[in-house]
């Protein structure tokens, strides 16, 4: 005969749930902050239900909670050339005008006016050039599945019930779907930089054949640092550029054997002391677990990409700012569908300001 158990007697066990949330892991969204910084906003509004709707249970977390701080030194707004607000214009789209200066010949002999010679009247014209910034209405969250943005929706019967608060839940889920399309968005902009530097012996993405073939260095990046002066790009206020690498390129710089040198006897630049990598050579640094990376062929190696930038790289601007939306058609306000959407615009004003370096995954 059988034995009363769970198997036999089913309705006599139930599982519980406990209230407590355990972690996800997620990443800092770098470059997310930077926008957001950039544009004094997050997303904002408190999600709206009708009258008589019970939100039963405990609260929720927030979608910061779980992420891995890379990152705690405050990210510059100098790296925006401007920031646009679109409420006070008359279109979607503004343009905005830098010199472009004409190189001619700087000799003194051809500088030189003899006596009696009769200048030219003939004006010339000094040229300029002109980038244009255009406002888009965005939102999300997006759903793959419908190829298209669908809202988070809740129930006024089943949000009675449950173990936690359905507005924190949505708050939450919709809060981390805008910050990671930001970092998204953010990636994709200083991804575009005008020149790439690769490591000794590669010229190509394609040319990393095994792991760990080309790593990140420190003379490395100072062919970025003299490449950027070469180019007379400026610097932020602490006098150095932002160079922004994943961990692998900071566990690859730790262990280069020439900044190893240069680091032995400096306990601000030593790998054995806290903080060490808050600065290098002419760079701030900056960590994210969201930089990009293309595979090589045949060898199917990760080639990352860290992106060196400049002050003035980039525009932001904003319209109607970024808030959650409730939908109008709520089934005789029983159930709740809620969006975020905002009004913003992104561009790379000048790519000449943005550096991509490259190097290799690890061997192990």
């Amino acid at each position: 005969m059988g034995s009363l158990s769970q198997a036999t007697l089913p309705q006599e066990y139930q599982a519980e749930l406990d209230a407590a949330l355990l972690r996800q892991p997620e990443p800092q969204f770098l470059h997310a902050q930077l926008l957001k910084n950039a544009l004094s906003v997050d997303l904002g509004g408190s999600i709206l239900t009708p009258p008589g709707f019970i939100d039963a249970g405990a609260a929720y977390s927030s979608a910061e909670r779980d992420r891995f701080v890379l990152q705690a030194t405050p990210i510059a707004t100098e790296a925006f050339a401007a920031r646009v607000d679109f409420q006070r214009r008359k279109g979607d789209v503004v343009r905005l005008n830098r010199p472009k200066f004409t190189n001619s010949t700087y000799t003194l002999a051809s500088r030189t006016i003899a006596s009696g010679k009769t200048i030219s009247t003939s004006a010339q014209v000094p040229d300029s050039e002109q980038v244009e910034i255009k406002l888009l209405r965005v939102g999300g969250p997006y759903n793959n599945d419908a190829a298209d943005i669908t809202p988070y929706g809740i129930e006024s019967f089943d949000a009675q019930f449950g173990l936690h608060m359905k507005k924190g839940i949505i708050q939450t889920h919709l809060q981390r779907d805008f910050d990671k399309f930001l970092d998204s968005v953010g990636v994709a902009m200083c991804d575009d930089g005008s020149t790439t530097v690769y490591p000794y012996g590669m010229t190509a993405v394609n040319d990393a054949t095994s792991k760990g073939q080309y790593p990140l260095t420190y003379e490395q990046i100072t062919r970025v640092s003299r490449g950027m002066d070469e180019a007379d790009l400026p610097k932020f206020s602490t006098g150095r550029r932002m160079l922004t690498v994943n961990p692998t390129g900071k566990r690859q710089l730790k262990d280069d054997p020439q900044f190893a040198r240069y680091a032995e006897f400096h306990r601000e630049k030593n790998p054995l002391f806290p903080g060490w990598f808050a600065t290098c050579d002419d760079f701030e640094i900056f960590l994210s677990n969201t930089l990009g990376y293309a595979t090589s062929s045949p060898g199917a190696v990760k080639v990352y990409n860290a992106q060196a930038m400049a002050p003035g790289a980039l525009g932001v601007g904003m319209g109607r700012a970024p808030t959650v939306r409730k939908s109008s058609d709520d089934n005789y306000q029983e159930t709740v569908r809620l969006i975020w959407l905002g009004d913003l615009g992104f561009k790379v004003f000048d790519n000449r300001f943005l550096v991509n370096v490259k190097y290799t995954e690890d061997a192990a």
